[in-house]
């Protein structure tokens, strides 16, 4: 991998370490995948399927702009009406997991469609900001916040 440029190494002591090259023209994509699959998408897609009734699940904020650094958390939209308690309990695993704090807010279906329709301004930047989505289709998203 090194030799292809997906790595840089360099030897320390009597160690050699490598890192992610993030000029590899192809960094980014990959980044991607990684974090859709066994990263922190993955991992949250994993603990939300265990709890019934979510319409929407999306990270926001720096994780979604591709701006996070080692101290960023998690920040989760949850759209639903589900056990909270079973939410928690999800979340406080995963981030034993991934070693992140994970901050969410949950809205009820008819509770988020009334927020939109006031204009809460915390929800319209959020919905035209990048998101990635966990549980359900952006376009029906997207869908549902222009009524």
């Amino acid at each position: 991998m090194e030799k292809e440029g997906i790595l840089v190494s360099e030897y320390k002591a009597n160690a050699r370490y490598f890192k992610v090259n993030k000029g590899y023209p192809l960094y980014q994509e990959l980044k991607s995948i990684v974090f859709k699959t066994v990263g922190v998408v993955g991992s949250l897609r994993e603990s939300l399927k265990q709890i019934k009734n979510i319409k929407f699940s999306f990270i926001y904020g720096s994780y979604a702009k591709s701006a996070e650094n080692y101290l960023s958390d998690i920040d989760l939209i949850v759209i639903g009406i589900i056990d909270e308690d079973a939410l928690i309990k999800e979340l406080d695993k995963m981030e034993k997991k991934i070693g992140r704090e994970v901050n969410y807010r949950l809205y009820e279906l008819k509770e988020f469609k009334k927020e939109i329709e006031k204009r809460n301004p915390f929800l319209l930047e959020i919905l035209k900001d990048k998101k990635v989505m966990i549980t359900g289709a952006e376009n029906e998203l997207r869908r549902i916040s222009e009524r």
